[in-house]
């Protein structure tokens, strides 16, 4: 994995060897702190953590209060470990730590940067209020000191926490520009990523194609290259592209960073494959391992899982899915609308057609509001194929659907949907719930 992260890495430990040679604990304890940020970087989350957590409990102890800036640089890296981590309740502990040596030394560079850190992880437990609270202080803060840096990764993260994908895409976007305008590249990569992954719900794929085809094409290295394929890697597959040979490098690729969270985000992609196949089931079953692994991705990974399992009429997969959404943090509209979305769908399987017909034209009407055509035509699939073609509302939304698959280039979703709508039609009795031949 050469590039500029490892040349980073190497100076670093550099670093670290010559500040502890000379006897000097703070310096030693913020040459640490910036290894473990480089680590970190490079998607060695574990190793990262390995490090600073180390370090922090030979220079620091368990209770140590800092009275230098490296010994809270290296407490405010460890929040960050422990975040990337998923130990969140670990990060704000830390995070507090950081914060009042910070204060107490008037270091507003690692006190915005800690309250970024503090907001996200409050936001990965469910506190969304009083994290975005914490962000944006951060954020201020730093626009006040001129950290453009710190500033920006606090724009990052609000976008990536943001309500919607729609406002996501727009955060990212904002976020990209001052990104570029700095020429602080580590974050164009990270922005182009993020403004792509909300493209696919607000219906920009081929902007978000361009973007990240130039950025990956222009990458310093291999680990900013694989970063960006495994982004495209989605569009690929949604538009029926062959990538068997891609999924078999990628998953090389991840396999060999040797973290947990490499090797089971290598389900994520797999799941991508088998539902653009039509292999129901598995694709379900793989987001369904997936989605405990990555709190960030287990509303997505939930809500695909769903989709899959109507799609295979499988009530028992599907109800497993909804209640995984249903556990997963976060609130608002667009929750609401995917939960509501799953509920339809084991309505219809249940045989509550005029339930599941009311409740899709209130959904999918959501999704319209929301601007967000990639589950608006997903919605429309999903009662398609459960329902089928003789219900005139079910034909309408349909038509929808096949509109938004394909201005996007979506083949194997339309394919999906005109063999649903090819199916011998049928009259529900929607009081009953019993399906009858319209022809005998």
């Amino acid at each position: 994995m050469g590039g500029l992260l490892t040349v980073a890495e190497d100076r670093l430990r550099q670093a670290v060897d010559l500040r502890r040679k000379l006897g000097d604990p703070d310096a030693t304890s913020g040459a640490i702190a910036m290894l473990g940020s480089v680590l970190i970087s490079s998607l060695r989350h574990e190793a990262g953590l390995a490090l600073v957590e180390a370090a922090v409990g030979e220079l620091l102890g368990t209770d140590g209060v800092p009275t230098g800036p490296g010994g809270v640089a290296l407490l405010a890296q460890l929040s960050r470990a422990y975040f990337f981590n998923d130990d969140q309740r670990r990060a704000i502990e830390l995070a507090d730590r950081a914060l009042q040596a910070g204060e107490q030394l008037d270091l507003a560079e690692i006190v915005s940067d800690v309250l970024i850190t503090r907001g996200s992880a409050l936001c990965h437990l469910g506190r969304a209020y009083e994290g975005l609270g914490a962000i944006r202080a951060g954020i201020e803060l730093a626009d006040e000191r001129g950290l453009v840096s710190t500033a920006l990764r606090g724009r990052l993260n609000m976008g990536v926490l943001a309500a919607d994908p729609r406002s996501s895409f727009e955060a990212a976007e904002a976020a990209l520009e001052i990104a570029r305008r700095f020429g602080l590249r580590g974050f164009v990569r990270t922005l182009v990523a993020n403004s792509a992954s909300a493209a696919l719900e607000v219906g920009e794929w081929a902007r978000a194609v361009q973007a990240v085809e130039s950025a990956r094409d222009e990458s310093a290295d291999e680990l900013e290259a694989n970063h960006l394929s495994w982004v495209l890697f989605t569009f690929s597959t949604f538009v029926g592209e062959d990538v068997g040979a891609e999924l078999a490098r990628l998953t090389a690729w991840a396999e060999s960073i040797g973290e947990t969270a490499a090797r089971e985000a290598i389900q994520d992609i797999r799941a991508q494959v088998h539902l653009s196949s039509g292999d129901f089931s598995v694709a379900c079953d793989e987001w369904l391992v997936f989605a405990p692994s990555d709190p960030l991705n287990a509303p997505g990974a939930y809500f695909h899982a769903g989709v899959a399992a109507l799609l295979a009429a499988d009530h028992g997969r599907a109800t497993a899915a909804l209640a995984g959404l249903k556990g997963a943090p976060g609130r608002g509209r667009w929750r609401a609308a995917n939960l509501r979305l799953l509920q339809l769908g084991i309505a219809a399987l249940e045989g509550r057609t005029t339930e599941a017909v009311r409740e899709a034209r209130a959904v999918l009407g959501e999704y319209d509001r929301l601007g967000l055509p990639w589950r608006r035509a997903l919605g429309g699939l999903v009662l398609a194929s459960i329902v089928g073609p003789g219900d005139s509302e079910v034909r309408e939304m349909a038509s929808t659907s096949r509109e938004i698959f394909s201005r996007l280039g979506a083949k194997p979703f339309l394919e999906l949907l005109e063999a649903a709508l090819a199916r011998p039609t049928k009259v529900q009795d929607r009081a009953a719930g019993v399906p009858v031949d319209s022809q005998r």
